[in-house]
This record gives structure tokens, C-alpha cells and sequence, in this order.
């Protein structure tokens, strides 16, 4: 304590408020090293309610040689996306890529202003968009839409989708692709929706980029982990698995340096059962956990970790080093701009090629036994 006060002294001395307080304090926890190490909220104060934006799902282009603004992509989902449901794409919305905004409850919307000015506090309102295949109202048709308050779970599924149909494309149908966006309920959710669907494929990438933790990810690793002990065979069926829902694929796991927690604990894990390599780059180092929330009497709070990992030689691992991948490749963001993930692609690519080297195949079963008099 007395190193911290001679060090941050003139700190202390001029705090006079309780952000200066949480600012010293959380200078305090950066000697510590220590992941999942914070001190947040407190201070409590009347907020001014926020402003909602309605929001249609879509992308959108200035066409400032008509001053109108024209939708270039409407973002679509399934039913059971995450209640992720764009306006735009439900049964009876009459709306296409390509077509223009003219006019919203009836007023005109130009490139004059920004495009989300016209849809302040229109969140889950029901509200007449005037469109139009071209910049004119001539022609033109209404249709009655609801906003949405948030595209977030909309861009993510079609980011996910974008990835998985890329993966079938570009390996001839033979690689799947399943993402675990955290180790708890996200991954709770995604990963039964697309592991079943996909379990008799060659190859399966494991995407754990931007993984943001939560528990230890050895539940959903367990389901990709289970061979076939055995096989079923009938006349004009193919042959089965047992279990039937085992995975017989090469795999491969994509991370990054926006992984951690348990997104730092799952390429671990995953490499540990020698489920194939790990591609992409260093992942964030956290793996001391916490179980500890602590609430203060200002409504903020603090944590304490309290638990760390450490391998079956009784080695420290993971905390503050991270899991540096097999095959070291960054996304490059130029042809990211483009369409391309180098990391996916390179998954895509090492999959492949196991797959050329040692395809996987049923074993050739015995004659069936004839009984002989």
C-alpha cells in the first residue's frame, strides 16, 4: 500500500469524487495482472431516458445524384434466430434490394439528412414506408412495417450464415461449420441449431473468434468428440453410425486476440484432445476466473477472482500468455472488405487437404455369414 501511495499520491490527494476513487482503484487492480479483475457503475445518477431509433434491417446506399435513399440489402433470418425477425423479410412485406425509400408516415426521407433522423422514436411502432423500384413517387406503394430496436442479432446471423454457406461452397459440401460465440448461453443456443445438421460431414471448423467465455466449454467439445463404436447396414439404405450422431471429421479451430475466458479455454481444450489445429492468432490470456461479485454501497461493484488453471504436470497455463494457434494468420482486412477471411479460408484449406490425405470411410464390413447344411 505504501508503494501504491507513493505512486499514486498526487492521485489520491486530488480525488474528490467517486470517479476519481473508481479510477484509482482500477489502477490498483492493473498491478495485479489478474484477469477478470474490475470495479464498475457506482455513483449513482438520474439518466436522461434514452431516444430509440427505429431500425428496418437493412443496408442502405446515398444515391445523391436523386437524393433518395436506396436499400442494397435486406438482412433475413429464420424463425428460430435468436427472435431475430427484420422487418422487412416477414411474409406480405412487399420491399426488394434495389427498391428506394421514399417517405415514412408520409414524410419525404432525402439524403439531406441522416438516414436514421427519420425513424427517431418509431422502435416497435407500426409505421407506412412509401417505396418505389425507382427515385420517383410515381408509381410508388405503401406498406405497414414494425422497427426494430436493435439489427445486432440480425447482422450476426447473417454474418454466421455468410460463413457457413462460404464454407459449403468452397469445400464442395464437404466441410461444416458450427460457431461458438461464448462458452454459456449463446453457444447454448447456436450450437445444437447447426451440430446435428452437420455431423455426417468430413470436416467441421470450430469458429471460436470473438468468443466471449463464460464456463468451461468441455460440454459442447464432448458432442464433437464422440466416435462410432459401431454400424448398422441394411439392403438399399445407407449404412448408419453408432452412436448416430457421432462425428467422424476432421476438424479445426479458428480464435483470435478477441477471445478470452473461455474463448481462451476452448482452443486450449481443443488442441489438449488433439481434435486437430488451432488457426488464427493469440488468444486474449485470461484464465483466472471469477465466481466473486461484490456489490458496493455507491450501486456499483468489484470482483474477485478466485480460481486458476493449471495443467496435468501442475503447470500454470493460459493466464497472461494465452493460446497461441498452430497456424499463425490475421484476418487481412483488405480482402475482408472484399469478401474474403483469410483465417476461414485457411481452415477450409488444412481441412481439405486431411480430407484428400485420409478420407474418412465406413469399415468394409465381412461377408454376411450363410448357414450351410
Amino acid at each position: 500500500w505504501d508503494m501504491m501511495k507513493t505512486k499514486y499520491g498526487s492521485l489520491m490527494e486530488r480525488a474528490s469524487c467517486r470517479q476519481d476513487v473508481r479510477y484509482i482503484i482500477g489502477e490498483l487492480i492493473g498491478e495485479l495482472n489478474t484477469s477478470h479483475t474490475y470495479i464498475y457503475g457506482g455513483d449513482n445518477k438520474r439518466n436522461a431516458e434514452a431516444v430509440n431509433v427505429g431500425l428496418l434491417g437493412i443496408n442502405y446506399r446515398a444515391d445523391e445524384k436523386n437524393n433518395r435513399y436506396q436499400i442494397t440489402k435486406i438482412f433475413t433470418g429464420s424463425d428460430w434466430s435468436r427472435k431475430a425477425y427484420p422487418p422487412l423479410a416477414k411474409p406480405g412485406v412487399d420491399v426488394n434490394e434495389g427498391d428506394f425509400l421514399l417517405a415514412v408516415n408520409g414524410l419525404d426521407i432525402t439524403t439531406e439528412k441522416n438516414f436514421y433522423s427519420y425513424f427517431i422514436d418509431l422502435a416497435d411502432k407500426q409505421v407506412t414506408l412509401t417505396v418505389n423500384s425507382k427515385p420517383t413517387l410515381e408509381g410508388s406503394r405503401e406498406v405497414v412495417v414494425k422497427p426494430a430496436r436493435s439489427e445486432s442479432a440480425m447482422r450476426y446471423i447473417d454474418w454466421l450464415e455468410w460463413n457457413r454457406q462460404t464454407v459449403e461452397e468452397a469445400s464442395g459440401g464437404k466441410i461444416g461449420y458450427i460457431y461458438l460465440p461464448d462458452t454459456y448461453n449463446g453457444s447454448a443456443t447456436d450450437f445444437p441449431r447447426y451440430f446435428y445438421s452437420q455431423t455426417k460431414k468430413e470436416g467441421i471448423i470450430v469458429d471460436g473468434r470473438f468468443n466471449g467465455g463464460g464456463l468451461d466449454p468441455e460440454i459442447f467439445l464432448q458432442r464433437l468428440l464422440k466416435k462410432p463404436h459401431g454400424y448398422w447396414t441394411r439392403r438399399y439404405s445407407a449404412d448408419q453410425m453408432i452412436p448416430a450422431l457421432a462425428v467422424d471429421a476432421h476438424m479445426a479451430c479458428l480464435t483470435n486476440r478477441y477471445a478470452g475466458s473461455g474463448g481462451d479455454e476452448l482452443p486450449y481444450e481443443f488442441r489438449w484432445n488433439g481434435m486437430g489445429p488451432v488457426i488464427g492468432t493469440r488468444t486474449w490470456g485470461g484464465l483466472v476466473g471469477v465466481s466473486m461479485f461484490i456489490d458496493l454501497i455507491d450501486g456499483g461493484g468489484l470482483t474477485a477472482p478466485d480460481y486458476r488453471i493449471y495443467n496435468a504436470k501442475g503447470e500454470w497455463v493460459v493466464e497472461n500468455e494465452g493460446v497461441t494457434p498452430d497456424i499463425v494468420i490475421d484476418i487481412d482486412s483488405k480482402k475482408m472488405s472484399e469478401g474474403y477471411d483469410t483465417q476461414l479460408m485457411k481452415a477450409v484449406e488444412v481441412i481439405l487437404k486431411k480430407i484428400d490425405e485420409n478420407p474418412a470411410r465406413f469399415p468394409q464390413h465381412e461377408d454376411f455369414p450363410v448357414d450351410k447344411k
